[in-house]
């Protein structure tokens, strides 16, 4: 049961991922389309960036406090996400 709920866990996870990146591309290149190369490879790059900063400090986070310092890494960084998205005024409208 256990293996079950890990798979279909596995295969939400990853359709919520794509459903992420292919909305964030679409707004990217609605933004200017004389520049969807540039801007696009931007958001890969930061995409790559904030995976890998995650990547970091997941580990860090297991050393020193296991799975509730990791959930803490990352509600914190969900949060500073939404402050982020407030203060630019980046979400729907």
């Amino acid at each position: 049961m256990a293996l079950s709920l890990l798979g279909v866990g596995a295969v939400l996870l990853d359709f919520g991922i794509t459903t992420d990146q292919t909305l964030g591309r679409r707004a990217v290149n609605l933004l200017q389309p004389e520049a969807r190369g540039r801007i696009n490879g931007l958001f890969v790059a930061l995409f790559f960036i904030g995976g890998a900063v995650g990547a970091a400090a997941a580990p860090t986070a297991w050393s020193y406090g296991g799975w509730t310092a990791v959930c803490a890494v990352a509600a914190t960084f969900g949060v500073l996400g939404f402050i982020t998205d407030i203060a630019t005024k980046t979400g729907s409208e």
